[in-house]
């Protein structure tokens, strides 16, 4: 490796294990843990005991791995495909945004609790392209005004702000997304778990 780091993690199972080995030998065995974490100098095993050979082995990997991520962060980020890299961007400056729609933008200000909206029922999944997002929220309400009579208004009104959130693009919103979805279900599990706080 012929980048060199300014600092690296120290983990208290390295230091646990080093413990283990006779006193005089551990500074050696924390030089080759050092070194090999800032410098990437790879120690000269013979030189170790059996027991500095077998903390070595314990530690390099973890040693290996911070410094793939140390190398990915150079980069700009994990690799395309892990799990907190989803969207596969890789190199780009962390400091520029992208423009992302605001979630403002997609709802009308007037249209922010059910008590002002007024239409007709939900569309079916199938349907969406064909109505606009707002169109779509409007329903959405209404599909939750018979349940006002049921549950508390504030409680309907926190549900809908929360399923009726629109993706990034404004297209779908958040209760869309589902696999499945029944509003009384929902509403019930949304009231058992208000009643638990």
């Amino acid at each position: 490796m012929k980048q060199k780091r300014d600092s690296f993690v120290f983990y208290r199972s390295f230091i646990e294990a080093v413990d283990q080995a006779p006193l005089e030998e551990q500074p050696q065995i924390y030089k080759c843990i050092y070194m090999y974490a800032l410098d990437g100098v790879e120690p000269d095993q013979s030189s170790l005991s059996t027991i500095g050979r077998i903390i070595w082995m314990m530690a390099k990997p973890q040693l290996d791995k911070n410094w793939e991520r140390y190398l990915n962060a150079l980069k700009g980020g994990a690799p395309k495909g892990f799990c907190n890299n989803p969207n596969g961007r890789r190199g780009t400056n962390q400091k520029q945004t992208k423009n992302k729609p605001n979630v403002h933008d997609c709802l009308n200000a007037n249209e922010s609790s059910i008590e002002d909206k007024k239409e007709s029922a939900i569309a079916p999944k199938k349907n969406v392209s064909f109505s606009s997002l707002q169109e779509r929220q409007k329903e959405f309400i209404e599909t939750l005004k018979p349940f006002v009579e049921i549950y508390d208004k504030d409680m309907v009104n926190e549900f809908y702000a929360y399923w009726s959130e629109p993706n990034r693009d404004c297209t779908k919103m958040r209760f869309e997304l589902e696999k499945t979805w029944e509003v009384s279900r929902r509403l019930a599990k949304w009231k058992r778990k208000e009643d638990k706080r």
